[in-house]
């Protein structure tokens, strides 16, 4: 089958832009080891927490869009200023792709309406954009609201950009606040572009709704021949990077503590359990990490951090504030044996290793303790220092473990009465303690 050039290079641009990802920010969190001691009570007590943000997504070129007209038919609007917006608005629906955009329209005055939905008919916004008269109040954030509404609708296609464009003198006097309706829509992936018809007052509220207010996102009583180059800007993404002003917040859970000097990057604040690091800007396929060290005082399995209060906060490719959570991560800390109330090193004779009854006459209970990663050795020596029987070899589940000597050898033999040595080893520790055997 041979494939009309033009409905081929249709074909490719959308197959293209499907495959686009935006540009976002992803973050991750590890934590090692999982396991420690409360602090002061045993080895490891500190965990080493890595925080990772990375940019994702992919270098967008010019793309189709799905364009929301947002016109003001407000009181202020009268005369000149609508005819104006009418006129670029018409010329603007002209130059949309009838094969691959969609364009919908919303007036709004006192109240904000969405007079066409999202389609490929572009042509069926002209009767409608011409019959619009101006009265009433401003609902500017309504209007921004009711846009972006219908461009995350089932009607809006996934493949293409979804864009708002403003055509208002900027003077909001009624309903939502515009900024936060800017914000939300942005924050999604929404761009949002205006065409100003007011004075230079109303036009600064415009500048700072639209995605990028230092660069093409904006124009003030733009003249006709601006239009294709208005277009052009509308179908870039106005970034390349994917993130602007990235700012990573940690706020450690009340019951861990950051070590001091353990953080890989100074942070730019710390506030008792919250560090937060100014990173700028971050580009596709780059990442940023930090690491720091904690100690934690309770016990228990325990959430490293505050949610969703740890976040990586960035202004996105639409000009949108994003907050990212960090994934959240759990550190199970235990406390060394004989631990009762207050720090006690698990480092202590008698905290690591007991006996009972001492003397013996036909068995002893031996209680030992295993932190569950380290390979430990529990023997039973004669006063020569020969091996008389191997209790346990290995690694036991951390906990507290007992085993019973009934004063045998290796081979099963009654040893005689007499002075033995019980020795403990481990790769950090080694505790022996005499033993009397009586018969």
């Amino acid at each position: 089958m041979k494939w009309p050039p033009l409905v081929l290079c249709c074909a490719l641009l959308a197959a293209a832009a499907a495959s686009n990802e935006f540009p976002r920010v992803t973050t991750d969190k590890s934590v090692w080891p999982d396991q420690i001691y409360l602090a002061g009570t045993g080895v490891p007590d500190e965990a080493e927490v890595t925080l990772t943000v990375e940019g994702i997504g992919d270098t967008i070129a010019p793309m189709a869009i799905d364009l929301i007209f947002a016109i003001d038919v407000s009181g202020s609007m009268e005369g000149a200023p609508l005819e104006t917006a009418k006129v670029a608005a018409r010329c603007i629906c002209m130059g949309l792709d009838p094969t691959t955009e969609q364009s919908g329209l919303v007036a709004f005055g006192t109240d904000a309406v969405l007079l066409s939905e999202l389609s490929h008919l572009h042509w069926m916004l002209f009767p409608l954009i011409d019959s619009l008269k101006a009265g009433g109040w401003t609902v500017l954030g309504d209007a921004i609201n009711l846009a972006q509404a219908e461009l995350t609708s089932p009607r809006r296609k996934e493949s293409n950009l979804p864009v708002i464009l403003l055509l208002s003198d900027g003077s909001s006097t009624s309903g939502s606040d515009p900024f936060e309706a800017a914000q939300n829509a942005k924050a999604s992936g929404t761009l949002i572009y205006a065409l100003g018809f007011g004075s230079p007052a109303s036009e600064e509220t415009l500048r700072l709704i639209v995605s990028e207010p230092d660069s093409e996102t904006y124009w003030h009583y733009p003249d006709l021949s601006m239009i294709p180059e208005i277009l052009k800007s509308i179908r870039m993404v106005p970034t390349y990077l994917a993130a602007r002003h990235l700012s990573v917040i940690e706020r450690l859970d009340s019951r861990f503590n950051y070590v001091p000097g353990s953080f890989s990057i100074v942070p730019d604040r710390v506030a008792g359990r919250a560090a937060e690091w100014t990173v700028g800007e971050l580009g596709l396929a780059e990442d940023w990490s930090v690491t720091f060290r904690v100690t934690a005082s309770d016990t228990g399995l325990l959430p490293v951090e505050v949610l969703p209060t740890s976040r990586a906060n960035y202004m996105n490719f639409a000009g949108g504030w994003v907050d990212e959570p960090f994934p959240q991560e759990y550190i199970r800390v235990i406390t060394g044996v004989g631990v009762a109330e207050g720090p006690v090193s698990l480092r202590s004779e008698d905290n690591i290793l007991r006996l009972g009854p001492n003397p013996f006459y036909e068995s002893c209970t031996i209680s030992y303790y295993a932190d569950g990663y380290t390979r430990l050795r529990l023997t039973i020596h004669d006063v020569a220092g020969r091996v008389v029987r191997t209790l346990v070899d290995g690694v036991p589940a951390v906990d507290m473990h007992s085993v019973v000597w009934t004063g045998d050898d290796r081979n099963g033999q009654q040893v005689p009465s007499g002075v033995y040595v019980c020795k403990y080893e481990s790769p950090t520790t080694t505790k022996s303690k005499l033993l009397l055997l009586v018969r």
